[in-house]
């Protein structure tokens, strides 16, 4: 973990080890002394108008209300903030623009990324994600993805379609980290086998 992060924020694909991982750091920064957190900031709901301005709002006001020295945050960055942009298919180029306004208000709280990342998303959703999370899980995450913009622009109906979905979500996200200017650390994410790891695709 980069010294002096105070922001630990753990991104990847669902079932990639967020909540897992972000416990494992909760834990070790605590027997270190550490007073922690692991709250996050609210939702906005991806339908508002004004969904950039009161996603950066939401985030403010959660860097400053925190009075813990360390915070550790899961999947609320990428897959709440980022993915409600992917979702209305804003285009990439603007969804990098508000990933940098973002940037600049997560720096000075010391912020660090922690991305688990799978050389296949695609088989990480279909053979690890939905069975490991469940037929509740998918028909609940697939309902939503159908009814969006996105969804129903790239037809994302039945099993294929929503891993196409995340396919393309994890190549965003994975472009995002590449340009990123707060420290990264790249994480094997759950599901990959040793060969997965030594011999990425």
């Amino acid at each position: 973990m980069a010294r002096g992060a105070r922001l630990v924020l753990v991104e990847g694909l669902p079932g990639s080890g967020r909540g897992s991982t972000a416990r494992k750091i909760a834990g070790r920064l605590q027997g270190k002394g550490a007073e922690v957190d692991t709250g996050r900031p609210a939702r906005i709901d991806t339908r508002d108008p004004d969904y950039v301005n009161r996603t950066l709002d939401a985030w403010g006001e959660f860097l400053t209300a925190s009075p813990a020295s360390t915070r550790v945050v899961h999947g609320a960055l990428f897959d709440g903030a980022i993915r409600g942009l992917y979702e209305q298919c804003m285009p990439e180029d603007e969804i990098l623009q508000f990933w940098r306004t973002l940037e600049t208000s997560l720096a000075p709280a010391g912020a660090v990324l922690v991305y688990l990342w799978h050389p296949d998303p695609a088989c990480l959703i279909r053979e690890h994600t939905i069975p490991t999370e469940g037929i509740d899980w998918y028909d609940r995450v697939a309902d939503q993805v159908a009814r969006t913009p996105q969804g129903r622009r790239f037809r994302h109906m039945g099993v294929q379609g929503f891993v196409e979905f995340w396919v393309h979500f994890g190549a965003l996200c994975d472009a995002l980290v590449a340009h990123s200017r707060l420290p990264v650390e790249r994480l094997p994410a759950a599901g990959q086998t040793m060969r997965d790891v030594l011999l990425p695709q």
